[in-house]
């Protein structure tokens, strides 16, 4: 229906920005993607788990190492 369909344009173009956030180290899109209030999990990849501010910050220091 159409409201399935719109849900995963929305779902597609969230997990795009975040990818893109990710990738291009930009932090301020990375933040669009999550709540305030967000709790942020990389522990099964051996990250950290916290609050934005936290992820952002694990990120910021850990992604220079990948190209």
């Amino acid at each position: 229906d159409e409201q399935a369909l719109t849900d995963r344009i929305h779902i597609r173009d969230l997990l795009t920005r975040y990818a893109t956030a990710v990738d291009t180290r930009d932090w301020d899109l990375y933040r669009s993607v999550f709540t305030d209030d967000a709790h942020i999990d990389y522990t099964s990849a051996g990250g950290i788990a916290g609050t934005l501010d936290e992820a952002v910050a694990f990120l910021a220091e850990t992604m220079p190492m990948f190209e």
